[in-house]
């Protein structure tokens, strides 16, 4: 019998037979599943059965005697035993007998061949040739003629007896090879965008299918989750009146403009299964997380039942815990018992510091490492009914090439997805995540809403879309009038402005954002020697803080302001979105539109210091040295250029935010890289499209542990003993990769200077160490990393001030 797999666990061998049956029907049944409208490229019916094929083929090279020789045991460095080339010709060869279009079996052929990868351009593979692929897949295909095909040819609807010949022919085999180059370059001609989303829908759907399978994963655990109304926020919102009625008394001004927010939304009716697109522009502090699910919860009661997962993302993971918290407080209110036994079910959060486990699918105490590997493979491909995740995570799976990327593409179909804090995205990419957002909505029945205070030119109600609330509905509310804006356009150093500062504030707390690390601690020493606030305590809020002190500092933070405390903060941008910290006086360097209205977000933020009661002034920072603005670091100039010719007087207020926004987006015109990237996706030139990246960190790619307490410590003891194990049970396994989620928490990206300029023990050429006896000398969890240059001459290390 052929394997495909060898036994696993308590599972016996998976015999090849069965896989590609179970992969091709799982694959069939989610695209049958789905509501496509392909504008007649391709059936729907037709793209079923494609699928199947697909499913059906992918490991047809796997019936050779080489493979089954290296799955029990034998070599690994045979090229004979490769399987996804031979299975990847035969089906485009084959395929040409049940009347498929030649675009379609090379892509066919592409998301076959690179099931084991990422998704590359065909020049690459077409080089193979040249590179002697003959040779060998010509062996395999005589091989599996002689031994293997006997037992599969059942499972296929056409015979392959000749086109296993043909490609064991030399001159058969450069017949398809070219035939095949000829299809791609027909595909390529027809530069039509719709084929990047259909390949992707397919390779999605083969390596999620191909994954679970060979993990021998049962879905039990998620069958039906769609179905459970759990996004209901208003019985939750009840409850809280309930048991805090002063607090959430609906006759407070606030709450007044909040339960109109929230009703406007629930009421819509444009809200439906007809519109795709919709647009939330509100302000800061009136309830967008409520106001998310509120929308979702409507527009799911228009679907059909066993539609419409949620997908909620932000552009850090920072906030993610915050939104997670109110996701899971209504889900639980609404199924309670039901979320208690499977809480994975409904809800997952997903981004790199997140532990991938799904709660209670199986007994605790059976639970190790193979476990945890099919848990994330799970959480990965997104079968709960509610993701919370990040930007990141949900546009590399649109506009991707990864493998572990793209397994989840399958489940945004059809899916529901929140942006909120969409205005972090950098601009450049506005025109290329607006056509595709509109085309997925169009074209694979993506519901999407865009959800901030300061809504960018993505797409627009002249594309469709629904404007829920609008800029005018609550922007102009005297309650969320809160912030009297001051422009000073001159330039001053860091000791200038502080000295300023130093004179003219005396209020109690204040907040500093500024636009670079250094630049932030350089302020925050002067601060901190001064005598004037000696009783403030001081927090200098960076990426040089490890991402779990970073957390303990805003929350440390958010108790000091509520309780009245002095406090004084100088922080870089991260405090610009969906931190919740609520100051009476904030200062802002130089930066783009959007950023200084979040950072207003930070000002006055409940309105407890009355109409315009908040101040934030916006200042033009430069080095002393080179007289160079510390803005020019970070943004591009067209950005600062179009905040100086909109910013026309010296002062305004909350309510002229939304005016300014406008005139400030119209001037943005940014398609060179969008277009770029677009003309890549229509021609399948999935290098090219890799160079698309949502946050540009080529720069932070060295890595830095900060064991700045005991048990990080002897979690790092721990892992370097595991690792050095010459076997690890299954427990011991799983604990490793506790180990390492819990680390990454005390884990820093930084640049090669700052690496270089940071006392640590190396670990590798890019990754180092600070252990906890060392910590004082070296990290402040007040401050973050401690950077040292070395003098001119090389005598002794000063403070990067």
């Amino acid at each position: 019998m052929l394997l495909s797999h060898l036994a696993e666990g308590n599972h016996p061998p998976k015999l090849l037979t069965s896989h590609l049956q179970n992969v091709a029907q799982k694959c069939k049944d989610e695209i049958l599943n789905l509501s496509l409208d392909l504008q007649s490229l391709i059936t729907h019916e037709k793209l079923a059965e494609l699928s199947y094929q697909i499913g059906n083929f992918h490991d047809l090279g796997k019936a050779s005697s080489f493979f089954q020789r290296r799955v029990n045991g034998g070599r690994r460095n045979d090229n004979r035993g490769n399987h996804a080339m031979i299975s990847a010709l035969t089906a485009f060869e084959a395929l040409k007998e049940d009347d498929y279009d030649e675009v379609y079996r090379a892509i066919a052929f592409m998301v076959i061949v690179r099931h084991h990868g990422a998704l590359n351009d065909f020049s690459d593979i077409y080089n193979q040739f040249q590179a002697g692929v003959y040779s060998y897949v010509s062996e395999i295909a005589s091989d599996i003629l002689q031994t293997g095909l006997s037992e599969i040819k059942e499972l296929y609807p056409m015979d392959l007896v000749p086109v296993l010949r043909k490609i064991s022919d030399q001159k058969g085999f450069t017949e398809i090879w070219e035939k095949l180059n000829t299809c791609f370059e027909t595909l390529v001609d027809k530069e039509n965008i719709l084929h990047f989303f259909i390949a992707n829908l397919l390779f999605s759907l083969l390596i999620d299918s191909d994954k679970k399978d060979a993990a021998r994963l049962e879905n039990d655990y998620f069958d039906g989750n769609l179905d459970d109304d759990i996004l209901n926020p208003f019985p939750f919102i009840e409850s809280l009146r309930k048991d805090n009625p002063e607090k959430f008394s609906p006759d407070s001004k606030i709450n007044r403009q909040r339960n109109r927010f929230l009703k406007r939304i629930d009421t819509h009716p444009e809200i439906s299964r007809e519109n795709h697109l919709y647009l939330i522009t509100a302000p800061t502090g009136i309830g967008k997380t409520f106001g998310a699910i509120a929308f979702a919860n409507r527009l799911k009661s228009k679907l059909d039942k066993g539609k419409g997962r949620l997908i909620y993302c932000l552009p850090y993971t920072s906030i993610i815990e915050q939104n997670y918290d109110e996701f899971e407080k209504v889900i639980y209110h609404n199924c309670k018992a039901k979320y208690d036994k499977r809480p994975s079910r409904y809800l997952i959060k997903h981004h790199h510091l997140s532990l991938k486990k799904i709660e209670n699918r199986i007994d605790a105490e059976d639970y190790n490492y193979e476990e945890y590997s099919k848990d994330i493979l799970f959480v990965e491909s997104w079968e709960s009914a509610v993701v919370v995740t990040t930007f990141v995570q949900l546009f590399h799976s649109i506009f991707g090439i990864q493998n572990r990327l793209l397994k989840k593409f399958h489940r945004i179909t059809g899916s529901i997805i929140v942006m909120d804090e969409v205005q972090n995205i950098d601009p450049k990419y506005y025109p290329l995540i607006g056509k595709g957002l509109k085309i997925l909505g169009k074209c694979f029945d993506c519901y999407f809403l865009l959800i901030t205070a300061t809504q960018p030119e993505i797409f627009n109600k002249k594309d469709g879309a629904v404007e829920i609330i609008n800029d005018e509905d609550f922007m102009q509310e005297e309650i969320f009038n809160r912030v009297k804006l001051n422009i000073y356009q001159d330039t001053k150093t860091i000791p200038e402005f502080a000295k300023g500062f130093i004179n003219e504030f005396k209020g109690n707390n204040a907040l500093i954002v500024m636009n670079t690390k250094k630049s932030a601690f350089s302020l925050c020493k002067i601060l901190e020697d001064h005598p004037s606030y000696k009783d403030y305590k001081i927090f200098c809020l960076t990426t040089l803080l490890i991402p779990i002190d970073r957390q303990n500092i805003i929350e440390e933070i958010k108790s000091l302001l509520k309780n009245g405390n002095k406090v004084m903060v100088v922080s870089t941008q991260l405090v610009e979105a969906g931190v919740d910290f609520s100051f009476k006086t904030v200062y802002r360097d130089y930066a783009p539109l959007d950023s200084v209205i979040q950072t207003a977000g930070r000002c006055n933020r409940n309105g407890e210091f009355g109409v315009c009661g908040g101040e934030l002034n916006l200042i033009h920072l430069k080095e002393e040295e080179k007289e160079k603005t510390f803005d020019s670091y970070i943004y591009s100039p067209v950005l600062i250029q179009h905040l100086e010719e909109i910013l026309t007087q010296s002062k305004y207020e909350s309510q002229d935010f939304s005016s300014l926004s406008k005139s400030y987006y119209d001037k943005f015109d940014f398609q060179a890289v969008s277009k770029q990237l677009l003309e890549a996706m229509e021609e399948l030139e999935y290098s090219k499209v890799n160079k698309f990246k949502l946050i540009e960190d080529d720069y932070a790619i060295y890595r830095l542990l900060i064991l700045s307490d005991e048990s990080a410590e002897k979690d790092f003891m721990r892992q370097m003993e595991m690792i050095h194990q010459k076997e690890m049970t299954s427990k011991e396994k799983y604990e490793l990769e506790l180990i390492k989620i819990r680390l990454k928490h005390y884990e820093l990206s930084l640049s090669e200077k700052e690496f270089n300029n940071s006392n640590h023990d190396n670990l590798s050429d890019d990754f180092g160490v600070i252990h906890y006896s060392d910590i004082n000398d070296n990290y402040s969890s007040n401050k973050g990393l401690i950077l040292r240059e070395t003098d001119k001459n090389n005598t002794s290390s000063v403070e990067v001030l």
